[in-house]
Parts: structure tokens; sequence; C-alpha cells
């Protein structure tokens, strides 16, 4: 239905363009994947 669509579009559109705080989130997760490989 076109609410479904309308709330996928939204989801997909999220996930292209993620938020600061998601951008952050994964930096601080590679910085503490890459200090266990150091």
């Amino acid at each position: 239905d076109s609410l479904r669509f309308c709330s996928d579009q939204v989801a997909a559109e999220m996930a292209e363009q993620p938020s600061p705080a998601e951008i952050a989130e994964v930096l601080m997760r590679k910085l503490k994947n890459n200090g266990k490989q150091l």
C-alpha cells in the first residue's frame, strides 16, 4: 500500500544519508577495531 511504500522510501533515504550520530557510531566502532588490531 502507499503508506508502506512511503515508509520504505523514507527508510531508503535515511540509509543513503546516515545521521551524524550514526556516522560517529560507525567511526568509533572502526577506531575500536583498529585499536584491537594494533
